[in-house]
C-alpha cells in the first residue's frame, strides 16, 4: 500500500475511488475468467465421451479394441473371436483369431453369418464375431455378471427379412436392466454350421465349436471388459434353444458358463435331436446337388469348399431343418431321448 504525496484530500479521495473502482472490476475479471475455466473444464469433461480412452478403449488378448460411450452404454463391435472359417477353413473346427498392432476400431458391427431366406442371400462368410455391450461407467474391475446371448438362426424360407439372423436383441436394454456385460455371438448358420459328411470331422457341429470358441474368448477377456468370468450366463434367442440345450449337454462346453437361461422352455420339451446317421443322409444330398458326388472323402471335401457361398445356399434344401448333431464327439448323447430339464440350470 503506498500513499499519495503532494495532493490535496480532494484529490486524494478521487484516486482512492479510482483504486477502489479499479480493484472492484479486477476482481470482476477474475471471477469472470474462474467461471469461464470452470465452464470450459466441464464442457470438456462432458464431451469427452467417445474420446475418453479409460472408457473407450479396452485390451483383449488379441490387441487394443475402441468402442464407443454414451449415458446408456458402452459397445464394443466387430471384435474377432474365431479366424475367417473360409476357404479350406470351411467346414473345420474354428481356428483362433490372430492379433492386431494398435488399436481395432470397434465402432461398427461385423458381418452377419450368411443365410438363405425367402431365396435372399445376405451376409459373409467372414462372420465369427461379437459385440460387447456394458452400462455406461463399468470398466475393468467392476466384476459384473456377463450375458452371454446366442441369436440362434430361423429355418429356409421362413417369411423373415434376409437381413434378420434369427431374433434381434436389445442388448442395451439388456446390459442396463442386468447390471451386466452382454455378449452377443455371431456364428456359422444353416448348412454352413451345420453340414454333416464322411469328409468332415466332428461332423455337423461347427456352429456349435464356433459358440464354444466365443465362449473362451469371453472367459479369458471379461475381465478387460469389467465382467466376471466365474458368474457367466448363457442364453439367446427362443430359435437358439437347441444350441443351448447343445451346449448343456456337450462335454467340451464344461466349465464355459455357470448357468443357463434356457429360452423357450426345458431342453426336454417339444425337442427334435438330429442324429448323425440321419445328418450324414442329408449331407450326401446336399452334396449330390451341390454336383460333389466323390467316392475319395478328400476330393469330397475339396469339391464343396470351393463352392461359393451362393452354391452353398442354393444346394441347401428348401426344407431343410439344420442344428446340432448328436451322437457325435462332441454331443455323444444320443438322438432320443431326455435332456437337462430347462428354464434356470447349471451346466454341472
Amino acid at each position: 500500500m503506498f500513499r499519495l504525496r503532494g495532493t490535496t484530500p480532494a484529490a486524494r479521495t478521487v484516486f482512492s475511488r479510482v483504486r477502489v473502482q479499479r480493484a472492484a472490476r479486477g476482481v470482476a475479471l477474475a471471477a469472470l475468467a474462474a467461471a469461464l475455466t470452470a465452464a470450459a473444464l466441464a464442457t470438456a469433461d462432458n464431451a469427452r465421451g467417445d474420446d475418453d480412452p479409460d472408457r473407450t478403449v479396452v485390451r483383449t488378448d488379441q490387441g487394443a479394441v475402441r468402442g464407443t460411450v454414451s449415458d446408456r452404454a458402452r459397445i464394443f463391435q466387430g471384435i474377432p473371436y474365431a479366424a475367417p472359417p473360409v476357404g479350406d477353413r470351411r467346414w473345420r473346427a474354428p481356428e483362433p483369431a490372430p492379433g492386431w498392432d494398435g488399436t481395432r476400431d470397434a465402432r461398427k458391427p461385423g458381418p452377419r453369418c450368411p443365410q438363405p431366406l425367402d431365396g435372399l442371400l445376405a451376409g459373409d462368410e467372414d462372420c465369427l464375431y461379437l459385440d460387447v455391450i456394458t452400462p455406461p461407467h463399468v470398466t475393468v474391475g467392476a466384476d459384473k455378471p456377463v450375458v452371454v446371448w446366442l441369436h440362434g438362426e430361423e429355418p429356409p424360407h421362413r417369411g423373415r427379412s434376409p437381413h434378420r439372423t434369427g431374433d434381434p436383441v436389445d442388448a442395451t436394454a439388456l446390459a442396463e436392466r442386468e447390471d451386466a456385460v452382454v455378449v452377443t455371438v455371431h456364428h456359422r448358420l444353416g448348412a454352413f454350421g451345420h453340414l454333416a459328411h464322411p469328409a468332415f470331422g466332428d461332423s455337423g457341429n461347427f456352429a456349435l465349436a464356433d459358440q464354444q470358441a466365443a465362449l473362451h474368448w469371453v472367459k479369458r477377456n471379461a475381465r478387460a471388459f469389467g465382467g466376471d468370468p466365474d458368474r457367466m450366463t448363457l442364453t439367446g434367442a427362443p430359435s437358439a434353444r437347441a444350441s443351448v440345450c447343445a451346449q448343456l449337454r456337450s462335454p467340451d462346453a464344461a466349465h464355459l458358463f455357470d448357468h443357463t437361461e434356457v429360452p423357450g422352455g426345458a431342453c426336454s420339451v417339444g425337442e427334435r435331436r438330429r442324429g448323425l446317421p440321419r445328418a450324414l443322409r442329408e449331407g450326401r444330398e446336399f452334396a449330390a446337388r451341390a454336383g460333389c458326388v466323390e467316392r475319395d472323402t478328400g476330393r469330397a471335401a475339396a469339391c464343396l469348399r470351393r463352392l461359393s457361398t451362393a452354391a452353398v445356399a442354393a444346394a441347401s434344401g428348401p426344407d431343410e431343418r439344420y442344428g446340432p448333431v448328436y451322437g457325435t464327439r462332441p454331443l455323444p448323447a444320443p438322438a432320443t431321448g431326455g435332456g437337462p430339464p430347462g428354464g434356470a440350470v447349471s451346466p454341472g
